[in-house]
């Protein structure tokens, strides 16, 4: 019954608890999207921002607004993008590229915590065991399996493209 239901949750609130009202769940669920949306907004603008301010984006985009110090340039590059991709795909779609590129992001941030620890074994500080982000690179490996072929098509795509702007950058450097 739920694998082809358009909307599981909702069938299973609505099983559970039929008294609930399905309008209440589905503001909830509006707020949940528009949180997540408003999280990747924010996200990526401050991406681009360090990407500005590590030389691979014009420096243009890592300035910093006068009264509010945040990196107001970035929304003009970033709401355009966002709204070509909300308007381009599904919403299925849209989530499980953003969940791949979440996941692959989780994984480099776990693979850069394991050479981190072989390079440097003896730092001063809190200490994570070898364990705990090599089970986490595994299991964000697991759920990454599971994502959709475009989604990862679209999230290499991006990850290229950001691979590109490191080799561009760094070649212009080398001059």
């Amino acid at each position: 019954m739920l694998a082809g239901s358009n909307a599981p949750l909702l069938d299973v609130v609505r099983r559970s608890q039929p008294n609930f009202p399905a309008v209440v769940f589905s503001l909830i669920a509006l707020f949940a999207v528009l949180n997540t949306a408003l999280l990747n907004f924010v996200t990526a603008s401050r991406l681009v921002f360090g990407m500005s301010r590590e030389g691979l984006l014009p420096a243009w985009l890592g300035k910093l607004h006068p009264r509010r110090a945040t990196p107001y340039r970035t929304l003009l590059i970033i709401l355009p993008i966002a709204i070509f991709l909300a308007l381009s795909g599904t919403l299925q779609f849209l989530a499980g590229t953003t969940a791949t590129l979440i996941l692959a992001m989780f994984c480099l941030v776990n693979l850069s915590l394991l050479v981190i620890k072989r390079r440097e074994p003896r730092a001063d500080g809190f200490q994570v065991p070898y364990l705990i982000p090599a089970l986490a690179l595994i299991s964000n490996l697991v759920l990454l399996a599971f994502a959709s072929r475009e989604s990862h098509i679209l999230a290499l795509v991006f990850t290229g493209i950001g691979m590109l702007l490191i080799l561009i950058r760094n070649a212009l450097s080398k001059r």
